[in-house]
């Protein structure tokens, strides 16, 4: 029986090398994160249950925090965190697992109408993304990156001089532009 007075568990990660902010519900594989859980009044709750990816935890005075390394994305895209304890409301958060995030460069600044021009997409350790797609402008078709991440545009027919937002995406990854 869970009574409406009892104060509310709020699941909170860190990014383990960086205690600063909370990361949201976004998270990236391979990296470890800090699991610490709160209520709206209080800023650190102990002897908290604490699961995930199928193993219960136990926070105390020595252990405050569990860390956890988030699986591979193609293991799962997502996972589930739930806290508990006697006296409170359980809490959860679900969180979206990425690769990483994507930027996207073109080789040159200034492009005239209809001439090619050449962009690169990489991942936050600047290693290229393959079959990313890039998206000159939003109606176009979207051009598929190769091996070494890059793909050949070319740019729209335009009236007036104008700017636009190239845009890549790709499953698993924060979208970039540029």
């Amino acid at each position: 029986v869970i009574s409406q007075d009892e104060p509310e568990l709020i699941v909170e990660i860190y990014d383990s090398n960086n205690w600063n902010e909370s990361t949201g519900a976004m998270v990236f594989e391979g990296r470890s994160y800090d699991i610490a859980v709160s209520t709206e009044n209080e800023p650190l709750i102990l002897g908290v249950n604490i699961t995930v990816l199928g193993v219960t935890y136990l926070t105390n005075l020595s252990e405050p925090y569990i860390t956890v390394e988030i699986p591979p994305f193609e293991q799962s895209d997502s996972l589930v965190i739930t806290a508990t304890k006697e006296g409170y409301q359980p809490g959860t958060i679900e969180l979206s697992v990425l690769k990483g995030e994507l930027t996207i460069v073109a080789d040159r600044g200034v492009v005239e109408e209809n001439k090619v021009f050449q962009v690169t997409v990489t991942d936050q350790d600047n290693n290229p993304v393959e079959d990313a797609l890039v998206y000159v402008t939003e109606d176009a078709l979207p051009l598929h990156t190769d091996q070494q991440g890059k793909a050949i545009a070319q740019a729209p027919e335009i009236e007036i001089f104008t700017t636009t937002t190239i845009q890549v995406i790709k499953s698993g990854y924060l979208p970039g532009s540029t």
